[in-house]
């Protein structure tokens, strides 16, 4: 009997995104499922509610064709016992009645669980006989650490089909500093609150360390979500660069671009805590690049003190 696996994502940005289909990923390829690819999905800062009419298309981002080719997966669409689970406003609406849901009482919702990302998942205990298991919405956090219960050999195909089956679409790639360059990722918006005491703290100390690590002998590339470029006059005498100096983008190519961009950099610091900051860290790791995952910006962090992708294994090789 052919086995599935499904789930929903988690409620968050992009990379959140990202971390739940690798997670998914990697328990399907230990236990032998297919992956039902769930429509499109709520998504942070993309969707302008939690409902489905709203939704975000992963694979405009993402290269779906790559996907299907590396892993053994099917649309959702194409489940017919799934298709009684549509309503008007969800796609998996009241699923775990009749599917069975994992991991067991993980509780799908931000603050009613909030450790379900530090919890480790033994796929030993997903060997299961039913047709279908589902996630629903509570799989967050780096694969390589949470993911239990796997050989090394199981550890380095998954590592493997994560490089060259999950990737960012190929039309995203520009070259758009014509010589060496450095990157850093400069996280603000929500880490305002969440990070921070204030945005003064944010960047007081960011001079110093782009100094400590980095010179001006080369241009500087900046991702941000930092709208007001005051906060960055303090690196006066560097040749910097935003992604808006060469073009306007949506939301989505933004976050494309920025990522690759600072992949392809010669040297490139993040800040601390961000998942994107760790995608692109994991992606210079994929394309031996020299990896400073000693992170920026040393955020004040006002909840736990440690995440999974802070461990993620471009720090052990």
């Amino acid at each position: 009997m052919k086995k599935y696996i499904s789930f929903d994502t988690w409620w968050g940005g992009l990379n959140n995104i990202r971390m739940t289909y690798e997670m998914v990923v990697a328990i399907a390829i230990c236990t032998n499922r297919t992956i039902i690819l769930p429509p499109k999905i709520y998504c942070l800062f993309l969707s302008e509610h939690q409902l489905k009419d709203s939704f975000f298309d992963f694979w405009e981002l993402f290269d779906k064709e790559l996907f299907v080719k590396h892993f053994d997966c099917v649309d959702y669409k194409d489940i017919p016992a799934y298709q009684k689970y549509e309503s008007d406003i969800q796609y998996f609406e009241n699923i775990c009645k009749d599917i069975k849901c994992l991991p067991e009482g993980n509780h799908p919702n931000w603050g009613v669980n909030p450790d379900t990302y530090k919890k480790p998942i033994d796929v030993s205990e997903f060997n299961l006989n039913n047709k279908f298991i589902h996630f629903p919405r509570n799989l967050f956090g780096h694969w390589y650490h949470l993911i239990t219960g796997i050989s090394d050999e199981h550890r380095m195909r998954i590592k493997h089909s994560l490089k060259y089956g999950l990737k960012i679409r190929d039309k995203f790639e520009m070259n758009l500093i014509a010589k060496p360059y450095n990157a850093i990722h400069v996280r603000s918006g929500d880490f305002h609150q969440t990070r921070t005491h204030s945005t003064t703290e944010l960047f007081g100390n960011l001079r110093s360390m782009v100094d400590r690590y980095l010179d001006t002998s080369y241009p500087l590339f900046i991702a941000t979500d930092e709208q007001d470029r005051k906060y960055f006059e303090c690196l006066n005498g560097y040749e910097c660069y935003y992604l808006n100096d060469f073009m306007e983008t949506d939301m989505v190519s933004s976050i494309a671009i920025d990522t690759l961009m600072c992949a392809n950099a010669r040297l490139f610091y993040g800040s601390r805590y961000s998942t994107f900051t760790d995608y692109i860290n994991i992606l210079r790791h994929y394309n031996n690049k020299k990896n400073c995952s000693k992170n920026l910006l040393n955020y004040t962090f006002t909840g736990k003190e440690k995440y999974s992708w802070e461990n993620c294994f471009v720090n052990e090789d």
